[in-house]
């Protein structure tokens, strides 16, 4: 058993190594708390803005970023595939999806023409 693990310490900091409870050292949390602040600040004047434009204008690793998404620490936005309105899951928004879906019930009629054959078989 190592110095570190008799004191209570079972991880080294991410960034620097030193022995922590956590994942970073109060130096390194006390730097990424810093860059965090600048990512989130620019994100609110710029919510489109892809990884790599938030790290070129802030100086912040792109690793880092893709953590704080990750963790959810950030919440990110995309465009929808159809409208190019901002949405957070899913590739088109919710108004697009309900102008693709038919209005009323659709009737469905199969006869022996919904027979599936499989190598000459008849499954129904």
């Amino acid at each position: 058993m190592s110095l570190t693990q008799s004191m209570g310490f079972g991880r080294a900091c991410m960034v620097c190594g030193a022995p922590v409870w956590g994942e970073l050292c109060p130096a390194c949390w006390a730097e990424d708390d810093s860059a965090f602040r600048k990512v989130k600040g620019y994100l609110k004047e710029r919510p489109m803005a892809t990884v790599a434009e938030v790290s070129a204008a802030t100086g912040v690793e792109e690793r880092r970023i893709a953590r704080w998404i990750a963790k959810g620490w950030l919440v990110v936005y995309f465009p929808c595939a159809i409208c190019g309105r901002p949405i957070r899951e899913g590739e088109i928004c919710q108004d697009c999806a309900a102008a693709l879906i038919p209005e009323g019930p659709v009737k469905k009629e199969y006869g022996e023409s919904a027979r599936v054959r499989v190598l000459g078989m008849a499954l129904c």
